[in-house]
């Protein structure tokens, strides 16, 4: 039987453990499926540490520690020891820019393997270095066929020379949680409106997500709106900035709710109007795709790789200059006027936009490929 092995960075991704989950029950009787995780998590959200997760596919953490704790001699050996014995038909492996997926493809060659290799990357970065668009484009041209997560993925990659052919798109999801019976929804939304637009931050306190951005605009123009709030949901590096700024500011229409997740991060979801997503550069922005799953808007920065995929006249999403502080309050604005009254339709497009996404839809892209390659 042949073997699909995955290589993902760390354990604690509980939306991929849904989509592995997924593959493993498309492939199976085809494939011998593992997947090997290098840690249990990273430094950057060790905060969010939760117990192993259950999962129906066969996993393998091969460091009990932090991913940025694992050294580049550990990974060598471990690595190669590891596909020497299993001797993978395919690899599926994540980005181009991590040491691991270097050394995959190096031993792929040797050992005779396909590789094929996630992207999120969708230029809105301004990379410019030439560099790294070389080894990209390498990296891509010995590998046997890429996995994008969006249409501007595909558009960069296309913009980089590689061949649609050679693409397979969409390829996210979030974890199943988020995917509830739209009826079931709309109803949790008309039961909590009460004509409040509550918008909602949702991810790392760090600098790339742009929240002190976010916080002195809403100052400026929203202080003590009573008709307007903000939720902030997370943690991070500025996690002590943004509470000292928030005290500071003494603008009581704005919460710090920490970090949340499960069932209390979908009564979040479920009480706001709209998510604001004012990042400096967002690959994707899962975030999104976890918030229109529940029927909330959109406010996303131009640099947020969802972008193009989200945008569209029948959802409730707008784009903003994360530079630029009206930009933001013009979409804001947009927002506010939309969420006046209770918009069915609204909502119920917002969740079919989002659940779109699913961990299945993902893996079949996967099954595509690998159904072209043993053809």
């Amino acid at each position: 039987m042949k073997k699909l092995i995955y290589l993902h960075n760390i354990l604690w991704s509980s939306y991929r453990l849904h989509l592995f989950d997924s593959i493993e029950k498309l492939i199976d009787g085809e494939y011998q499926f593992v997947v090997y995780h290098i840690s249990t998590n990273e430094s950057s959200r060790a905060f969010l540490s939760r117990p192993p997760p259950k999962a129906s596919h066969k996993y393998v953490v091969m460091f009990e520690k932090e991913y940025e704790k694992v050294s580049v001699p550990e990974k060598v050996y471990e690595l190669t020891r590891i596909l020497s014995k299993e001797k993978p038909s395919v690899m599926v492996v994540t980005g181009y820019s991590s040491f691991e997926s270097w050394w995959v493809l190096f031993l792929s060659k040797i050992l005779i393997f396909e590789v094929i290799v996630t992207i999120d990357s969708c230029g809105k970065d301004g990379e410019h270095s030439k560099v790294k668009k070389f080894l990209k484009k390498l990296f891509i041209k010995n590998s046997y066929a890429v996995l994008a997560y969006g249409k501007s993925t595909v558009k960069y990659l296309v913009e980089l020379g590689v061949t649609e052919r050679k693409i397979r798109s969409p390829f996210h999801c979030v974890e199943s949680l988020y995917y509830k019976n739209p009826n079931e929804i709309i109803e949790r939304k008309r039961k909590n409106f009460d004509g409040v637009v509550r918008f909602l931050f949702v991810g790392r306190l760090v600098k790339d997500k742009n929240i002190e951005f976010l916080l002195h605009a809403f100052y400026k123009r929203y202080a003590n709106v009573n008709e307007v709030i903000l939720y902030i949901v997370g943690d991070g590096d500025l996690r002590d900035v943004v509470l000292e700024s928030i005290r500071t500011s003494k603008v009581k229409n704005i919460s710090y709710v920490g970090a949340q997740a499960g069932s209390d991060i979908v009564d979040i979801y479920l009480r706001s109007t709209c998510l604001i997503l004012p990042s400096l550069y967002e690959p994707w922005g899962l975030v999104a795709n976890e918030a229109l799953c529940l029927g909330s808007s959109l406010l996303l920065s131009n640099k947020c790789g969802c972008m193009d995929d989200f945008l569209s006249n029948k959802t409730g999403v707008e784009v903003f200059d994360p530079f630029c502080e009206n930009s933001l309050f013009a979409a804001m604005e947009r927002i506010i006027s939309i969420s006046r009254e209770f918009d069915e339709s609204l909502i119920a497009r917002n969740i079919a936009a989002g659940q779109y996404f699913t961990p299945s839809r993902s893996a079949l892209e996967l099954k595509l490929i690998l159904d072209e390659l043993f053809v």
